[in-house]
């Protein structure tokens, strides 16, 4: 597998989705403010200049849309450790 071109493959934003799934990083916003700053670092290494974030933000959900996900994430996590899945 060419881990330079296959975007799944990034160890520290894997990090930090576990650490997020795991409870180290207590919330959401926190999760995707560490993501946002290691990708934009990932990016720039390999496309220039990081997106402008006004141009960032218009493709973002709404915080409404996002605390909806984040809850349930959260109740999948628990029906999985419930039947101890995870």
């Amino acid at each position: 597998m060419d881990l330079d071109n296959e975007p799944t493959a990034d160890p520290a934003a894997w990090d930090i989705l576990i650490a997020f799934a795991n409870g180290t990083i207590n919330s959401l916003p926190e999760a995707e403010k560490r993501l946002t700053e290691h990708l934009e670092k990932a990016i720039t290494h390999h496309t220039g200049p990081p997106v402008p974030p006004s141009t960032r933000q218009s493709r973002c959900p709404s915080l409404p849309e996002l605390e909806r996900a984040e809850a349930e994430l959260m109740q999948a996590v628990d029906s999985l450790s419930e039947w101890k899945c995870i």
